[in-house]
């Protein structure tokens, strides 16, 4: 049994190093990434927070790090005026849109790898704007992107702009050092983080890691209902909201006076 045991254990690693080695390109250097915290803890008070990431890597031009995780379909409402008022006009379904889209940079990204090398790594608007579908009842305008795009930025599940900080340690090593932002929003689950240190235009390093959202108290059972049981959920998150208004109103009568 014993002897079974270890030569399942040996074919696991095995692949798990032969699927490894499809991500990390022969040739380029595997670096270790230093994730702090590597798990955050979301509970009914959690305002965000951020996740300091840094890598000792060899003297690159530029450096690309990103965090993208699962796919969704999303459904919404085009508004347009009707008669000088507001009024939903079109129904939008988004497809093949990741969940979370975390991407921070050393320098802007056309200055660091081509558009082709980012639509293969799946770095930048590009990749997205390829990804993602859009599919209506009524003829697209052709702003559907940027506008989706700027409302997932605002409720803080896209993020493009994060800067990372290169510093020469050595005459062939230099410290990488980025803040990831984890927003309120950003469902639970398991990320991956991918970086990728690129010399002309061409990934030479690169490293992976993991960061996990965990849920908890009545944060955790809010996203149990929303999954298992929405009715209840809905009736849950009204009430909640009376209460909230409820006690906020006693409080702003109470420092009135």
């Amino acid at each position: 049994m014993l002897r079974i045991f270890r030569l399942i254990l040996l074919i696991c690693l095995f692949y798990g190093a032969g699927s490894f080695g499809e991500d990390i390109a022969s040739g380029d250097t595997v670096i270790t990434l230093n994730v702090s915290p590597d798990k955050i803890k979301v509970g009914t008070f959690y305002n965000g927070s951020s996740v300091r990431i840094s890598a000792d890597i060899p003297v690159c031009d530029g450096a690309v790090l990103v965090m993208e995780a699962g796919k969704e379909e999303i459904k919404l409402n085009r508004k347009g005026r009707v008669a000088g008022i507001w009024l939903n006009v079109a129904k939008v379904t988004v497809r093949n849109v990741p969940t979370v889209y975390l991407l921070a940079a050393s320098d802007k990204l056309e200055n660091i790898c081509s558009p082709d090398r980012r639509r293969e790594l799946r770095l930048g608007s590009e990749y997205l704007q390829n990804q993602i579908q859009f599919v209506s009842d009524k003829p697209l305008t052709g702003l559907e992107f940027e506008e989706f795009l700027k409302l997932k930025t605002d409720n803080g599940t896209y993020k493009m702009d994060i800067a990372i900080n290169l510093e020469m340690t050595e005459p062939a090593k230099m410290r990488l050092s980025t803040a990831l932002p984890i927003a309120p929003t950003i469902p639970p689950g398991t990320y991956h983080i991918m970086l990728y240190c690129f010399a002309g235009g061409n990934p030479i390093a690169r490293g992976t890691s993991q960061l996990t959202v965990e849920s908890t108290g009545l944060a955790r059972l809010m996203v149990n209902l929303a999954e298992n049981n929405a009715a209840v959920y809905g009736i849950l998150a009204i009430a909640v909201s009376m209460v909230v208004g409820i006690m906020m109103g006693v409080i702003f009568n109470w420092l009135r006076g």
